[in-house]
């Protein structure tokens, strides 16, 4: 995940995310909202002071400000990240729909952006459209990325894809270039910035997956599923 803005968010940004973000700026519930991210740029990074930047950085301010409600950004590992929200560490993320958070967190309504997934690749080797075309194929992850579930699934006992596991994003790329793997698997924001970092290179990304991304709420936060109610009507 470039997140491929939604033009109607402007006029609907209040409606869509109040759905998704508990209204506790109230003397009923105030509390500082802790929000779970990823170092995850262009969407979200962290900066100076402890604070966050990037594009959906910029949108939760507009909308934490709107509401009157304080929050503070705290980053973590992937699978760290998603276990918080399941376990209510982390009140608020911006996620992708994943098989961890069906029923122990809640999501937006209404999207805040896109998630693209690619694959890419040297020249030499063949386009690809889809998952089954990686099938027979050694494929590149990043070690602690899930890719919204989705690594379970590709790797299961009957498949034919070979995995190999880079630790970092650059490493990755640096093994895609050396040709250690046919295919790499990642998001198109982070990978474009990877690629940018790159001084020459003749890689191409074909997209093999397009989501939208939410805001989701802990399920353990209290009094969700009514402030969730409350901000349906608004």
């Amino acid at each position: 995940m470039t997140i491929k803005k939604i033009r109607y968010w402007r006029s609907a940004l209040l409606l869509s995310l109040l759905v998704a973000i508990p209204l506790s700026a109230t003397a009923e519930h105030p509390q500082v909202l802790r929000v779970g991210l990823m170092d995850f740029p262009p969407y979200y990074a962290p900066a100076n002071n402890n604070q966050a930047e990037g594009e959906l950085i910029d949108l939760l301010e507009q909308v934490m400000t709107k509401i009157d409600q304080e929050w503070t950004p705290v980053f973590y590992e992937v699978p760290q990240l998603l276990q918080n929200v399941v376990q209510g560490e982390s009140d608020i993320a911006m996620l992708i729909r994943h098989p961890m958070l069906e029923k122990s967190a809640l999501y937006g309504q209404r999207p805040i952006g896109r998630l693209v997934m690619q694959a890419y690749h040297r020249p030499e080797q063949a386009r690809v459209s889809s998952f089954t075309d990686l099938e027979g194929k050694s494929l590149i992850l990043l070690r602690a990325y899930g890719y919204g579930g989705l690594v379970n699934k590709l790797l299961k006992p009957d498949s034919t894809i070979t995995p190999i596991f880079a630790t970092t994003r650059a490493q990755a790329f640096q093994w895609l270039q050396q040709g250690k793997g046919d295919y790499l698997l990642d998001y198109l924001g982070p990978a474009t910035a990877a690629l940018n970092s790159l001084k020459h290179h003749d890689i191409k990304g074909d997209t093999v997956l397009d989501k939208n991304v939410y805001f989701v709420l802990s399920g353990k936060l209290a009094h969700a599923k009514e402030l969730l109610k409350k901000g349906k009507s608004v």
